[in-house]
């Protein structure tokens, strides 16, 4: 266009000159769009290359998280087995021990021991549970429940513990059957009723559920307690965090019990709310899904007539490869007027069962070194003697553990072990 512009502004006419003229603008316009248009494409090209380039980024950085999130689930499985396994041999030991005491100074120097053995098994068990909801190893089983019955299976426990505190305590009986999985709401409920007594110096504990809609009702928790400052109601579901607790007294609790109730209300898909008014009380309100099953049948097993000592010349097989804890669970079972076989390898114990020692029960460590797992080893010896009652015992929480276990039909119990509970469960299956 320039030389065509050039011709038309050295003519004589002035029509010619203005149209020459405005060619060259015309001609700096469109130089100067096209290299708005350059500049732009360019600078869409270079963005694109960054954008690229930060996802490739992005990616690196995910499978360095993964990994790092993998390993650390790794080492606390790990940590979870290294550290219940002795701890569950000082249980049993300071429970033998406690049975052999007389002076009440020396008793009241075991409870102590106790309380803080409690104490740890306790902080173990919350940071395991924190641990396996952050690495999605929990999963939910959702069922349809009824509501109430877990309310009353719960109320005795907080009824005795409210009555300490000088406290009352509500719980409204319902017959609302809700669908969700009745053993992480079970945890959720116990973990705000703690919360509740805990911080309640004088009033009491509401426990109501009022119909939301066709599809869900609230749980409301309420209580008298020393309330929450608005700007804090977020913070309390973080690990570690108490608003009254700055000198971190341990019987003021963790820190971890709201942790875990967001933990498990967001893999539930539940919503949780939260009012509270400082030296009033708190609301915490859980909405419910209901169950589409109207009608869900309770089986009850029946009382059979109950014996004075159950386990009296019961035999029992211990299979566990450290020798304490053998030594530790042969004496306490002895106590309870049962006879011991007790083994520190598989081998042993398959040989014995060959030789037609054949146990009434089995208590199992899982993880057995040599080829036999505990399950493995069980369902071997079945094979020859038939069908047992069995509990495996394990420090391992990991998800493929218990599913396994579960697979086999055996009772599971996690280190580290109360006798209290051992004794109950081994009643419950003999009684079956």
């Amino acid at each position: 266009m320039l030389p065509l512009s050039v011709i038309m502004l050295l003519q004589d006419e002035h029509f010619f000159n203005w149209m020459g003229f405005g060619a060259i603008v015309y001609l700096a316009a469109t130089f100067a769009f096209c290299l708005n248009i350059y500049k732009v494409i360019t600078q869409s090209l270079r963005l694109q290359y960054e954008n690229l380039d930060l996802i490739r980024d992005l990616q690196e950085q995910k499978e360095v998280a993964d990994k790092a999130n993998r390993d650390k689930s790794r080492f606390l499985a790990s940590a979870s087995h290294d550290l219940r396994q002795p701890l569950h041999a000082v249980n049993l030991f300071t429970e033998l021990l406690s049975e052999k005491l007389t002076s009440p100074s020396q008793q009241r120097d075991i409870d102590n021991i106790q309380q803080g053995l409690q104490s740890l098994n306790e902080l173990l068990d919350v940071l395991m549970d924190i641990s396996r909801l952050d690495a999605n190893i929990v999963q939910a089983n959702k069922i349809s429940f009824d509501l109430g019955s877990l309310l009353a299976k719960i109320e005795p426990q907080f009824r005795l513990d409210a009555l300490r505190h000088g406290l009352s305590l509500d719980i409204e009986k319902t017959r609302h059957i809700v669908f969700s999985d009745p053993l992480l709401i079970e945890r959720v409920i116990t973990n705000l009723l703690v919360n509740a007594v805990r911080y309640t110096k004088q009033g009491g504990i509401r426990v109501v559920v009022s119909v939301n809609n066709h599809t869900h009702i609230q749980l409301h928790i309420n209580d008298t307690g020393i309330g929450i400052p608005k700007d804090s109601l977020d913070d309390i579901f973080d690990e570690f965090v108490q608003l009254d607790n700055p000198e971190r007294n341990r019987q003021k609790g963790l820190g971890l019990g709201l942790a875990i109730v967001r933990r498990i209300m967001d893999l539930l898909e539940h919503h949780i709310e939260i009012e509270s008014e400082v030296s009033k009380g708190t609301n915490i309100t859980l909405s419910l899904p209901l169950s589409n099953e109207q009608n869900l049948i309770q089986h009850q097993e029946a009382e059979l007539p109950r014996r004075v000592n159950m386990l009296e010349d019961l035999n029992v097989m211990i299979v566990d490869n450290e020798v304490s804890i053998v030594e530790a669970m042969t004496e306490l079972l002895q106590g309870w007027g049962c006879t011991c076989q007790a083994y520190t390898t598989t081998e042993m114990a398959i040989k014995a069962i060959n030789n037609r020692e054949k146990p009434d029960f089995l208590l199992v460590d899982y993880r057995m070194p040599g080829q036999y797992s505990g399950c493995r080893f069980v369902s071997y010896i079945e094979t020859i003697m038939g069908k047992t009652p069995t509990v495996i015992i394990t420090g391992d929480t990991s998800e493929s553990v218990v599913n396994e276990i579960k697979q086999h039909d055996f009772q599971l119990l996690h280190k580290p072990i109360k006798a209290v509970q051992l004794r109950m469960l081994m009643e419950k299956m003999l009684k079956r």
